[in-house]
């Protein structure tokens, strides 16, 4: 199951937002996505799913009603990509607003040109050349339901992409 890594930028903090992706391709059995639907068993509903608050297990537990419930088990890679991924993003937010202005470039989608009368966002060629064509990268457009909202892009989250982030913030963590 791919995973894909956008970041965005949010005015108000003058910092990045990470966002994670998570696109299940069915390749592997490592995410599911179920939607339980609470059901009548003698006079009371019943859901496979019961939330309670931890000092409240005796009480009644809450039903989830016609919710979708997300179980996802990564393996050992995923996980050192997503920690180190995660551990960049706090080295960045820890970074000068100057700084982190100057790595938007690098991190987000570039408007290109014009095109029937909109904006056109393409990939910064950086990460192409330096994640490899036989990487995903995907362009999300939110801009036609969210009108605030400008195109990003999301990266398959890889070991060539973390390479690249380590580079661009080499020059930022220098001993």
């Amino acid at each position: 199951m791919p995973i894909f890594v956008q970041w965005k930028w949010n005015e108000g903090r003058k910092s990045f937002l990470i966002v994670f992706h998570f696109y299940d391709d069915f390749s592997r059995t490592n995410l599911r996505i179920r939607k339980y639907n609470p059901t009548r068993i003698e006079g009371y509903d019943y859901s496979p799913i019961r939330i309670s608050n931890v000092g409240d297990l005796s009480s009644d537990i809450s039903i989830i009603p016609e919710k979708a419930w997300m179980t996802w088990a990564p393996d050992i890679p995923e996980m050192g990509y997503l920690l180190e991924v995660l551990k960049y993003a706090f080295m960045i937010n820890g970074l000068s607003e100057r700084e982190k202005r100057e790595l938007r470039s690098k991190l987000e989608a570039r408007e290109d040109s014009i095109v029937s009368g909109r904006e056109a966002y393409t990939v910064p060629k950086n990460i192409g050349n330096e994640i490899g064509k036989d990487k995903r990268v995907v362009i999300i457009d939110e801009s036609l339901t969210k009108p605030q909202e400008l195109p990003s892009i999301c990266v398959e989250l890889c070991p060539e992409y973390i390479d690249y982030l380590r580079k661009i913030l080499q020059i930022y963590f220098r001993s």
